[in-house]
């Protein structure tokens, strides 16, 4: 059972409220694997709306986009580099997970999976914040949390992946910005990412370099990918 076992070693209730975001996030991954067949990918976003896509993955997964760790190659990654594994202030910790390894070579690691993963992680990363808000007055007093970090990275994610489409893989654009499932998951997400980051902008609890990285985001000209999706869309 997904609960169990990112459960393991709880015994009290206050563990329990603590370990809630993980449980939440990682069993999200699983639900949604589970459901996956093939090039087709499937989001539960709520009890009643899910969003099933197909072929998102990398060219050399079965799908029509690109490794996701290449956007640590655009110009701006260096606003917040990859930490490396350091401790450097202002690096990007969330890159060295999930935007790791070398695309080109025979080496299969996380970084290799393509806009569909990403999308996964940005999904599972809007319930984390959901918890982290529903759950707040739960924390020990002084805790805080990356719950607003991570939602935040990942829509800057989002954006310099669909610029990235747009300027160097046409075929990878054609297939996220032109196919009407894959924009309207971008968007719907989008719009549930912001509800929560708007429900939560007052409380410091749940960030620690949110501020930074919510400049980053608003950065105008890769809010305006997410602006090309919505006339796409005819919003």
């Amino acid at each position: 059972d997904c609960s169990e076992l990112f459960s393991r070693g709880v015994t009290t209730s206050e563990q329990a409220l603590q370990r809630l975001g993980v449980v939440v996030h990682e069993c999200g991954h699983i639900f949604d694997l589970h459901l996956n067949s093939g090039s087709t990918n499937v989001y539960v976003l709520t009890e009643s709306l899910t969003k099933t896509c197909e072929r998102g993955d990398s060219t050399d997964r079965r799908g029509d986009t690109f490794a996701r760790s290449r956007i640590t190659g655009d110009e701006y990654s260096a606003m917040r580099p990859p930490c490396g594994g350091t401790r450097t202030p202002g690096c990007d910790s969330y890159a060295d997970i999930y935007l790791d390894g070398n695309p080109d070579d025979d080496e299969f690691e996380g970084g290799d999976q393509g806009f569909n993963f990403l999308h996964e992680e940005t999904v599972q990363y809007v319930n984390s914040i959901a918890t982290a808000y529903a759950f707040l007055d739960q924390e020990p007093p002084g805790r805080r949390t990356s719950a607003r970090d991570g939602i935040l990275t990942f829509l800057w994610y989002t954006e310099r992946y669909l610029r990235m489409a747009r300027l160097e893989y046409p075929n990878a654009y054609e297939r996220i910005a032109m196919d009407p499932c894959w924009r309207d998951n971008i968007l719907t997400v989008w719009g549930r990412a912001w509800l929560f980051l708007e429900l939560t902008k007052d409380m410091p609890e749940l960030s620690i370099n949110g501020a930074e990285i919510e400049a980053l985001v608003n950065t105008p000209e890769l809010l305006e990918e997410i602006q090309r999706l919505r006339d796409l869309e005819g919003c």
